[in-house]
């Protein structure tokens, strides 16, 4: 995965998952501009897309998470080093996302600086290692292959090769 080319910051700790959503965008023939916060990332046939990665920010506590998305791209980790189609991506629906991720136990609230209440991805990234760690990556690796077999996902590369078939 060529993420060079983007020339994001080596200091910017969320370059992969910028570059990530631009490449998604970019081998979709879609223009390849990261979307502003609050905004749906991709839109395709009348259906909108969320491009996620690691762990982060869903919404408002109170409003529906991944708002505005019926389904979501999700990459638990990004390897730079392995192109677009190795990645072990997921395109499931939004609704069991937010399963998958709750059942993993990776679901927490918390306060932004601003004072508002959001729901977020609760991090598995250990920084000292530059890898992914705890019981909770396990169970969300366990709970999104458990998503695929029971055909309510599908790994990325073969969403792709299925013509955006879910």
């Amino acid at each position: 995965m060529n993420i060079e080319k983007y020339s994001y910051s080596e200091s910017d700790c969320g370059r992969n998952g910028k570059a990530f959503e631009r490449l998604c965008k970019e081998t979709l023939h879609m223009k390849s501009k990261v979307a502003a916060p609050g905004r749906t990332d991709m839109r395709r046939a009348a259906q909108c897309y969320e491009i996620k990665s690691g762990a982060g920010e869903l919404g408002r506590l109170g409003d529906k998470l991944v708002k505005g998305s019926r389904y979501v791209i999700y990459c638990p980790v990004i390897r730079p080093d392995k192109e677009l189609t190795q990645q072990r991506a997921y395109v499931l629906t939004r609704d069991t996302f937010i399963k998958v991720l709750s059942e993993a136990g990776l679901l927490r609230e918390k306060t932004s600086t601003n004072g508002e209440r959001k729901i977020t991805i609760q991090t598995f990234w250990n920084g000292k290692r530059n890898a992914p760690h705890g019981k909770k990556y396990f169970k969300l690796l366990e709970m999104l292959e458990r998503a695929v077999a029971c055909a309510q996902a599908m790994p990325f590369s073969e969403w792709l090769d299925n013509g955006w078939a879910l």
